[in-house]
Parts: structure tokens; sequence; C-alpha cells
């Protein structure tokens, strides 16, 4: 494996990390959004966010994985977290 070859798959390591983060706020700004009764808002957001990372695979994997696109965006269990 050369040098270009490691710096490529960190590149890609990277921007996997930037897209989870991104996928993760997006997550947690629909959460906000739907406790203020702004889910309608906040799905023309995520559809505009989609719209504009079209040419973007992984992200998009990530992003529908979510459900974003819907205006409930999928909870996941944080670890440490306690159930009601």
């Amino acid at each position: 494996m050369g040098a270009s070859d490691r710096s490529g798959a960190q590149d890609d390591a990277i921007e996997a990390m930037v897209h989870a983060r991104a996928v993760d706020l997006l997550r947690r700004i629909g959460t906000l959004m739907t406790r203020l009764g702004r889910t309608a808002e906040f799905a023309a957001y995520a559809a505009e966010v989609r719209a504009a990372n079209a040419r973007r695979p992984a992200f998009l994997a990530l992003f529908d994985a979510a459900q974003l696109a819907e205006g409930r965006p999928a909870l996941r269990m944080v670890e440490g977290a306690r159930s009601s």
C-alpha cells in the first residue's frame, strides 16, 4: 500500500465520520423541532439537505437510515441512557 492509498483511506474514514456527525446533528435538530411543534418545517429542511447532497451516496445511506426526510428522526439509544 503506497502513501497515496493510505491518504485515500484516511480521507474516506474522515468523510464517513463527518457524514455520521452531520446525520446525528440533523437527528437532534429534528427531535428539538418536533418538540417545538415545527415538524413540517424540519421535514422541508431535511428534504433540502437531502437534495443538496444527492451526489453523496454514503451520506444518503446514513440520512435515509435515520428517516430524517419523513420528519420523524429515528431514535437511537445512547449508551448509558435510562429508559422511562
